[in-house]
């Protein structure tokens, strides 16, 4: 037996190991209704001294809709009387395929006979409109997917007076009747009283004023509340402190209420607290002689009615810290990097932008918004613009139609950008300055700040040349280059030059490509790591730069590379464009192969052409055989129409044609051997291979052709009656399936020996009984039956019944 034809056979042996495994673990859960559960059988047998096998038809059946769900539902919940409560649950399905449900929600109490239904899908509104539903009554969600749950809530208003517990039966029902329940039981608390509780702790104005505010939590039942206001100084606790309440008003829930006022209190009473609602009251008061650095607490003393006992709720912190201060401007550094001063710039370039960097802190104790306001340019100059650290420009107030920086924070800075743009073709030799001027918008008692900006001497500029080269010491500059059609990868030379004559200083480029798919490194460096884009300094003793560039094509026909070369303090760029054009390159995307090959006889595989380059034209390229002389062999490409050599329709760029190829093999070839035919394809008018690649033919003996077909018994009824290819009927849990696999040697062939009969069982069945095979062997995994010797014409069956198990 052949090397390839031991190892395709061991390949076949190792996948169906691979199945019937498969097939054992797939058992543990439920399948999705409408699963297509099957296994094909196999026959193994030898023939003329050849191990060899065949494969039967796959047969399959239909997994059939299992009907379940449950109820996921908190089982113990705390009310109160009174109180409405939401009784949260969810209908899961958890069957194997979508279902409708018809749920109840019933009061075993027998104290409610209705509810308030709620549902996830739709938030709080009720899905009756409002209207509530009867206790007991079905009410249906239809469509609920596999192992998905309609999340819902039924609020019930606790009768007032209700003690002890309350028990609440939830159920749903699908469409077979099957049904899932949960209980919850609700434990009725006892009462509560309102409760005071601090709101957030304030600062007093420039006034001495504040508006402290509390929230308030109503009880179990709606009644009165009486408010005593106090307010201590934190260093001096149980000493009140003397304040006014602005009108003599408090703000209760919205409403205005009078307050009884003292020099160190206030009082007032609510006529209706309502019951389980959150409210809050608020009030402007004026603590009078607070100093900076001060700490106060106000408090509230709180009951249902004057005379009954107070409770004291925790204080909120008012604290007196402000303190107005000019703001601070620095200057952190410029574009010439200079050291010494960074608001002068000694000199630059016609047309190019300077950039100072700054800081401005806010000195205050309370968050402020300065203006910013530019003047005093000089001639020289273009345009000027603040930015902010992001490189957005900063809005114009309302107010004073400048630029603000918004509110800073007590001691917090910003960093922003003054950007000046000089005129392009204009120089100078003497000082261009400019003013800043900041002044604060919140406080407009504090004082403004100015700052001056200096550029000395203002010179010419030019920009560097590009030019691309194939080769490293070349002086041709090419706009376009020509790529290996299977090249994905191109590597050319890139020159970047300062002009002659342009002086003798130093600047810093930014070379960058447009695409991330060029990447560049400089050729004397030659980095591990070559990016898109690089800084550069061009000029004296460095005159210019040459750099190994790499473009990724991605499989484009053609490429464009665009670079750009920007001069970082003026921000000119230079810009280049290199067209890249692949060439065409056919090629086979995999040898081809036949194990049908038999003497005398036609065998037909398939060979398929990729274009790894350019697409072609119609008859540019064709295909041939080499073994021509010898072998009959013709190409087609519908399998009708065959030729002796093969001319290829239109292909696009990385376009795909598959070829049939026929192949007479001629008398004198053992059988059992292996032949190789040369395939290569030319183009139009070129002995010469473009490319090639090798048909191989296993000239092999006569199969056993088997066959399998299945029958459905339904639960409790008797048969099988009738087989067929595949089946109709879908199968649930405790249902039968009959299967009957047949191998027959073909009566011209030789006698087969040593034949096997293997059929692996599909998931979610168990073996169950076999029909007059005294020999079949069952292990849980597959069932296998010892044949023997099959003679030309014979044939064997092998019939046997598994059982249906679904549930894990």
């Amino acid at each position: 037996m052949s090397v390839f034809k031991s190892n395709m056979f061991r390949m076949i042996g190792l996948l169906l190991v691979i199945l019937m495994l498969l097939a054992a673990n797939a058992r543990a859960a439920l399948p999705d209704a409408g699963t297509a559960i099957g296994t094909a059988a196999v026959v193994e047998f030898v023939i003329d001294g050849e191990a060899d096998r065949s494969i039967s038809n796959l047969v399959t059946t239909t997994i059939a809709q299992v009907y379940a769900n449950k109820i996921e539902a908190a089982t113990a919940l705390t009310g109160r009387a009174g109180e409405d409560i939401d009784i949260g649950f969810a209908v899961r399905n958890i069957g194997n395929g979508a279902d409708d449900f018809k749920i109840t929600v019933s009061d075993l109490s027998g104290k409610v006979t209705s509810f308030n239904l709620f549902s996830a899908e739709n938030g709080i509104a009720d899905e009756a409109s409002g209207k509530p539903r009867n206790m007991g009554a079905e009410f249906t969600k239809a469509g609920i997917a596999r192992g998905k749950a309609s999340e819902l809530a039924a609020r019930v208003s606790i009768p007032a007076g209700t003690v002890g517990e309350m028990k609440f039966l939830i159920s749903a029902t699908g469409k077979q009747g099957k049904a899932g329940s949960e209980t919850v039981t609700v434990t009725i608390a006892d009462s509560k009283a309102f409760i005071v509780e601090p709101g957030n702790d304030v600062v007093l104005d420039d006034n001495q004023k504040a508006i402290p505010e509390f929230k308030v939590s109503g009880g179990a039942d709606a009644g009165t509340g009486y408010f005593e206001l106090m307010v201590e100084n934190k260093a001096a606790p149980g000493t009140p402190v003397e304040f006014a309440v602005a009108n003599n008003k408090i703000v209760f829930d919205g409403a205005d209420v009078t307050a009884d006022a003292t020099r160190t209190g206030a009082t007032f009473n609510i006529g209706n607290v309502q019951a389980n609602f959150k409210t809050s009251f608020k009030t402007m008061i004026e603590i009078k002689g607070a100093k900076r650095g001060d700490v106060y607490v106000m408090f509230v003393k709180y009951a249902a009615k004057k005379g009954d006992a107070l409770t004291t709720s925790k204080p909120i912190q008012i604290s007196n810290a402000h303190e107005m201060k000019a703001p601070t401007l620095k200057v952190t550094g410029n574009s010439a990097n200079a050291a010494s001063k960074f608001d002068v710039i000694d000199s630059a370039l016609s047309g190019e932008t300077v950039h100072f960097a700054l800081k401005l802190k806010n000195e205050s104790t309370r968050p402020e918004n300065f203006s910013l306001e530019l003047k005093n340019m000089d001639d020289a100059i273009r345009s000027a613009s603040l930015v902010d650290k992001y490189g957005n420009a900063f809005g114009a107030g309302s107010g004073t139609g400048l630029p603000e920086t918004g509110l800073i924070l007590p001691g917090k800075e910003i960093v922003f950008t003054l950007k000046v743009a000089l005129k392009d073709g204009v120089t100078a030799d003497g000082v261009n300055q400019l003013t800043l001027t900041v002044k604060s918008i919140t406080e407009a008692r504090t004082a403004a700040v100015e700052q001056e900006f200096s550029i000395g001497e203002i010179a010419a500029f030019a920009l560097p040349s590009i030019a691309f080269h194939t080769e490293q010491a070349s002086d041709k500059a090419l706009t376009s280059m020509s790529v290996p059609g299977r090249d994905e990868v191109f590597q050319y030379f890139m020159t970047v030059a300062m002009p002659e004559g342009q002086g003798e200083g130093v600047r810093d480029y930014e070379i960058r490509f447009e695409s991330t798919d060029t990447t560049f490194e400089r050729n004397d460096s030659r980095t591990l790591s070559p990016a898109s884009s690089m800084s550069v300094k061009l000029g004296a003793g460095a005159k210019g730069g040459l750099f190994l560039v790499q473009t990724h094509l991605r499989r484009e026909d053609a490429v464009k590379v665009n670079v750009s070369v920007t001069d970082v303090k003026s921000g000119r760029t230079q810009l280049a464009t290199l067209q890249l054009k692949k060439d065409a390159a056919l090629g086979f995307m995999e040898p081809g192969y036949s194990d049908k090959g038999r003497v005398g006889l036609d065998t037909v595989t398939t060979v398929n052409i990729v274009n790894h380059g350019r697409a072609i034209k119609a008859e540019e390229y064709g295909i041939h055989a080499a073994e021509s002389d010898k072998w009959n062999i013709a190409f087609s490409i519908d399998g009708k129409t065959w030729h002796d050599d093969l001319m290829l329709p239109e292909m696009t760029a990385r376009g795909k044609q598959a070829i049939q190829v026929k192949i007479r093999v001629p008398k004198g070839v053992s059988p059992g051997s292996v032949q190789s035919l040369k395939l290569a394809l030319r183009k139009k008018g070129v002995q010469a291979d473009h490319a090639s690649t090798v048909v191989t033919l296993a000239i092999g003996n006569s199969k056993l052709e088997i066959s399998k077909a299945v029958a459905v018994v339904k639960k409790g009824e008797s048969g099988p009656n009738a087989y067929a290819a595949q089946s109709a009927q879908t199968v649930e849990d405790g249902d039968t399936i009959w299967y009957r696999v047949v191998v027959t040697n073909p009566i011209d062939a030789p006698a087969a020996e040593h034949v096997k009969i293997i059929d692996p069982l599909p998931p979610h069945v168990k073996f169950a009984s076999a029909k007059g095979n005294d020999k079949l062997v069952a292990d849980g995994a597959k069932v296998t039956l010892e044949v023997g010797k099959l003679a030309p014409g014979d044939s064997k069956a092998m019939e046997y019944s598994v059982t249906v198990e679904l549930q894990p």
